[in-house]
């Protein structure tokens, strides 16, 4: 079997099987987004007091940097907290994402919410935790060595003026200060060194890269478009493959045979294709049908020829008589199997001499290979061959109900009948 056979038997015969879990593929994501809010995205740029990144690698750490402040618990409790937001921190930080604009030194933070205004309210009070936390961690050491510089400054500038007023008094009632002078100059340039420290704090404070908010997010967020094209063509894939995949593998374990494949298990040619179900009273549509039965049987080196049904219980009494040549060319003649005969019983009924050859008579279509064993079986006891396949529609076929009893029905040759009830297979009695 080729793969172009396999692929109409999986097509054909269970299309409806595919369309439906491909259906279902599909009615999975709907019923998803059915079920699921819709959600809002705000976004904040941020700057974390770095200077611009060289490359992308570095724009990645600093968005992983300040990943890990915006979703550390603290910061996003107080910004929850201050935006007014009841949430819980632990499950709300898996809707914080921070990523590079490019690979500068800004950062877009955003926070996705079932609430517009409530998601741009807590991605500003993140925003906001976020610098204040990272100009704490940078500068603050910087801005308190100023603020201490300036106490010393302002310290020394009172020294000062108590020694210059000091000096002013003593000048006035004994005439020297060298003593007082050498005081002041002291504290007068202790003040120039603060003074000059004070200066480069300043210049360090001015030239660094502070943490800012950039630009922060409008008084609600955005809808957070849909991913219904996306997840409908996800499932409808997944539904069609598995579709095929069952249908194949229903194919595979009780295949569908068409003539050609039954033809090939059987290892003989196809003579001919039916119209309808052979009957008693039916004779053969097919002109060319006898001329390839008689080149079979002498490819085969047979001079008989038995119709055998196989599947279904089909008369085939009016197909034999039309193809038995009574001019004394080949006998053709019909034959039913008993599924419980034995060996013996076979050989002894069947008797027919050498030079016999079996043409199943099969429907144009058959769900697995069960339906062969019985002919299998007889062909393996008797060593007769089978020479063709002759294959018809079942259309307008009707099954015998349960409990009913077929009416018996003659069999061409002997004379016998074969009669068949709701719990056996046909069985054929042999004529006296």
């Amino acid at each position: 079997m080729d793969l172009n056979e396999a692929a109409q038997r999986i097509l054909r015969r269970h299309w409806v099987l595919i369309v439906v879990m491909t259906v279902i593929g599909l009615s999975i994501p709907v019923a998803l987004l059915r079920l699921q809010e819709d959600t809002y995205e705000a976004t904040a740029r941020i700057v974390i007091g770095a200077g611009d990144a060289r490359d992308s690698n570095e724009a990645t750490a600093l968005a992983d940097t300040a990943l890990a402040l915006a979703t550390s618990e603290g910061v996003l409790g107080r910004a929850l907290e201050q935006a007014g937001a009841r949430r819980d921190p632990v499950i709300f930080v898996e809707q914080v994402q921070v990523e590079p604009v490019g690979t500068s030194g800004v950062l877009e933070l955003s926070v996705t919410d079932t609430d517009a205004r409530a998601s741009a309210a807590i991605v500003n009070a993140i925003a906001a935790e976020v610098v204040r936390m990272r100009d704490d961690g940078f500068y603050a050491s910087t801005r308190q060595a100023l603020a201490d510089t300036d106490a010393e400054i302002a310290t020394l500038s009172q020294r000062i003026a108590e020694v210059e007023a000091a000096a002013d008094s003593t000048v006035a009632r004994f005439g020297r200060v060298d003593a007082l002078a050498l005081r002041h100059a002291q504290a007068v340039g202790e003040r120039a060194n603060l003074q000059g420290q004070r200066q480069q704090l300043v210049q360090a404070l001015a030239g660094a890269v502070r943490p800012q908010v950039v630009d922060a997010s409008a008084t609600a967020g955005i809808l957070v478009p849909s991913e219904a094209p996306s997840r409908l063509a996800v499932g409808g894939i997944l539904g069609l493959v598995l579709g095929v995949a069952l249908a194949a593998t229903k194919e595979s374990l009780r295949p569908t045979l068409n003539a050609a494949a039954i033809a090939r298990h059987l290892g003989a040619p196809l003579l001919g294709r039916l119209p309808r179900r052979p009957r008693g009273d039916t004779g053969v549509s097919d002109p060319w049908l006898a001329n390839y039965l008689k080149l079979a049987a002498d490819d085969a080196g047979v001079r008989s020829v038995q119709l055998v049904p196989v599947g279904p219980w089909v008369d085939v009494s009016g197909l034999a008589r039309d193809l038995d040549d009574e001019e004394g060319g080949l006998r053709v003649t019909p034959l039913a199997l008993d599924a419980e005969a034995t060996r013996d019983q076979v050989r002894q009924r069947e008797a027919v001499g050498p030079g016999a050859g079996i043409v199943a008579v099969v429907p144009a279509v058959v769900k697995g290979t069960a339906v062969f064993e019985h002919v299998e079986r007889h062909t393996e006891l008797t060593r007769q061959p089978v020479i063709g396949v002759i294959t018809y529609r079942e259309k307008g076929r009707r099954r015998p109900t349960s409990g009913t009893t077929a009416p018996k029905r003659p069999v061409a040759e002997t004379g016998a009948t074969v009669e068949t009830d709701a719990d056996r297979r046909p069985t054929v009695a042999p004529a006296s």
